[in-house]
């Protein structure tokens, strides 16, 4: 791949400061993070559907760790919870961890609350990070999601966003607010990742009710 644009550099100065991050992506942009994740080491969260473990495998050959779950909006789901724990253990044991606020069922490009609530756990900051391929593979799921093709000279770019620091006592009100400006900024810098490689946009699905 060319890459027209590596925000690598960002992504160590804030690994630099010592403290674990919670890495934002959407799900349909998995593939093309953990291509340019690859050897970095990363945790990522990625669910226990047969999809999900086709990707896990993927992961794990790119050098990352999975942990299975999601932050899926049944926050009581006994697996989410048991995801979102493992998440929490790896943040305390200074491990950084990649999650999709969108999945494992959308809406697509719609944050749920569980990752800021992650965050508040953990007592991290969340960091919007995103890629984008041209050509590639969109394929027809609810994600769009983006399949690397094996052709010389693709286009690739790593976007990594400022870091949004979750103050561990946020209530209802202000957790709705930081929800909002992640995927509004998830969104910005995914729609400049596309526009860098010359992608169409892949516009975010209405939110849910």
């Amino acid at each position: 791949m060319r890459m027209v644009r590596d925000d690598s550099a960002k992504g160590e100065e804030i690994l630099a400061r010592g403290r674990p991050v919670v890495a934002c992506f959407w799900h349909g942009r998995l593939l093309p993070v953990a291509l340019s994740w690859r050897g970095a080491g990363a945790d990522i969260l990625i669910s226990q559907s047969r999809d999900g473990q086709l990707i896990a495998n993927t992961a794990r050959k790119l050098g990352h760790g999975v942990i299975v779950g999601s932050t899926a909006r049944g926050a009581r789901d006994r697996r989410s919870v048991q995801a979102g724990r493992e998440v929490i253990s790896q943040l305390h044991a200074g491990r950084y961890v990649g999650i999709t606020p969108d999945g494992p069922r959308g809406p697509r490009m719609r944050a749920s609350e569980g990752a800021i609530r992650l965050a508040q756990m953990g007592e991290v900051d969340l960091v919007p990070v995103t890629a984008a391929l041209w050509p590639a593979i969109r394929a027809g799921s609810w994600d769009r999601m983006i399949v690397p093709l094996p052709i010389p000279f693709a286009k690739a770019a790593f976007l990594i966003g400022d870091p949004i620091a979750i103050p561990r006592a946020a209530k209802s009100a202000e957790r709705e607010a930081l929800r909002l400006l992640l995927e509004t900024e998830m969104n910005r810098l995914t729609a400049e990742a596309d526009a860098l490689v010359g992608a169409t946009p892949v516009q975010p699905a209405p939110p849910a009710a």
